[in-house]
């Protein structure tokens, strides 16, 4: 399979060319480009299996050359490389038909893991390539996956071998099975065909995606559209685990059929905000008025605070109390409730590999960020968050270690809380040890007092704040914890050798 890198730094397309060649004959490197325009004129001439390509290049991104690639006709499987604080750009992607992305920088493991990913992608999809008229499900795989062009000859088969007819109007059912894909596939779909029937669908077909993780289901004869809704909502209803969720268009004409899928397919995210037990409908769920999704960082300082106790079952508690926060009743968009699961979810791998109770060389990052994304329900996010939470490491036993980590812990309250002045006598009352204990721990470890080790910290900040922003210097003193900007002042020269303004004028 032929794959071509369009990257505008040099240095990432040797090393992305040099990892290819690694493969072991999956993929043949078949050229390179700069940027989004040389990159698109590649794709014309080569025809390749797979792009992989920047997001941010000059002349054109990656994102406009997918998309004009697209519209062209050429689908070469497409996988994005952006930086985590890019993730935005990586979901806009996905949702142009990337097959893919990688994170800046790319860890070798991933690459493979990706690669191989799209290669199964590829074989998968090109077996789903029926043969000339072969049977009506290869036909319909054929059409979604756009493998099948509808063409007067199939349609005149379809008409005379099931009286399925061009513009025939076809229910679209997409059962998203998530997680549970594959391991009762058959069982399902015995209980859904038994369903459909008695819902009053007479004809229809089942299909499979084990990548998308569906049941594809083509309705074509059926006489009371609102009675097969209706059944349909009654049986994802009944809390059976096997059921999964479902979506529901209506299709006009088999031309339609890809787009229609897609749509409805694209559509499920909706079960994030939903729940289980809710039929997603088309157009009706364009219509879904949202509320503004006000992050709950109350939870965040919660479970930092916990981490810091190392009260790990106090940690649990609130991860399922965030995840309880989403189903209040509050309509919140899928979008929004992901990106509240990322910055949760980051803060808590932060504060963990702080606190030395992840092992961080081996937290796969991306796979975080990719389960989130991907996810179709309430139930694959918090899979997601159990995974973060599972990389914990357990507690400490020798008096020495828990003497180090009590000290870790007090880093960790003193960076969390320095603005607001937290005194040593608060962290001592959390970490359930008298001031005094913690204050000789505190320096025989680290060779400084309290309130010194606080002083320059917050003088730390400031620097960062005074070369790295245009704050006044009043509020970078509030901003750091000094209420007085000439006390602020006075320390900071203490601690330098010169003032918060000279020290700008020195840097900037």
């Amino acid at each position: 399979m032929k794959i071509i890198v369009v990257e505008d730094e040099e240095r990432i397309r040797e090393g992305i060319h040099s990892l290819i060649d690694m493969m072991e004959g999956d993929w043949e490197f078949a050229g390179e480009a700069e940027n989004g325009a040389d990159g698109l004129e590649l794709l014309r001439r080569v025809k390749p299996d797979a792009v992989i390509t920047d997001i941010r290049m000059p002349e054109m991104g990656g994102l406009e050359m997918i998309k004009a690639a697209r519209n062209e006709g050429i689908n070469a499987k497409a996988i994005v490389v952006s930086a985590y604080s890019e993730f935005e750009y990586a979901r806009e992607a996905l949702n142009l038909g990337a097959s893919d992305y990688l994170l800046k920088p790319i860890a070798v493991d991933e690459f493979f893991a990706t690669l191989d990913r799209v290669k199964t992608q590829i074989e998968r999809e090109a077996s789903k390539q029926p043969d000339m008229l072969g049977g009506l499900e290869k036909i319909l795989a054929g059409f979604i996956y756009g493998q099948y062009e509808v063409n007067e000859e199939i349609c005149g088969y379809l008409s005379s071998r099931y009286h399925l007819e061009k513009d025939s109007s076809l229910i679209v059912l997409c059962i998203y099975l998530g997680s549970g894909s594959g391991r009762h596939n058959d069982t399902v779909k015995k209980e859904w065909e038994q369903m459909l029937k008695s819902a009053g669908a007479e004809e229809f077909c089942i299909l499979e995606s084990e990548y998308e993780k569906t049941l594809p289901v083509i309705i074509y004869r059926y006489a009371d559209p609102v009675k097969v809704k209706r059944g349909i909502q009654s049986f994802l209803m009944s809390g059976k685990e096997s059921v999964g969720n479902a979506g529901f268009i209506v299709s006009d004409g088999l031309e339609n059929l890809r787009k229609s899928y897609e749509t409805i397919y694209g559509s499920m995210d909706w079960n994030v905000t939903l729940g289980d037990g809710v039929l997603i409908t088309w157009p009706h769920v364009t219509q879904i008025q949202t509320t503004v999704c006000v992050y709950p960082a109350e939870l965040e300082n919660s479970i930092k605070s916990e981490l810091c106790l190392g009260n790990l079952k106090n940690v649990r508690t609130i991860m399922k109390k965030f995840s309880a926060f989403f189903s209040e009743g509050r309509p919140y968009s899928p979008r929004d409730i992901k990106e509240c699961y990322i910055r949760f979810l980051m803060a808590a791998v932060g504060m963990m590999n702080e606190l030395g109770m992840i092992d961080y060389s081996r937290f796969n990052q991306q796979a975080v960020l990719d389960g989130i994304m991907k996810s179709r329900s309430r139930r694959e996010l918090e899979e997601v968050a159990g995974e973060v939470l599972s990389n914990l490491r357990p507690g400490e036993d020798e008096a020495g270690k828990e003497e180090h980590l009590t000290v870790k812990r007090m880093k960790s309250m003193i960076h969390e809380f320095y603005q607001s002045g937290i005194t040593l006598d608060e962290i001592a009352h959390r970490l359930n040890v008298t001031p005094e204990y913690l204050s000789n721990q505190f320096h025989r470890a680290t060779g400084e007092t309290f309130s010194v080790y606080m002083r320059n910290y917050r003088i730390q900040k400031a620097k960062e704040l005074l070369i790295g922003t245009q704050m006044k210097l009043y509020e970078i003193a509030e901003a750091v914890g000094y209420s007085d900007g000439k006390y602020f002042s006075k320390v900071f020269k203490e601690c330098t050798g010169c003032l918060p303004a000279e020290y700008r004028k020195r840097n900037k």
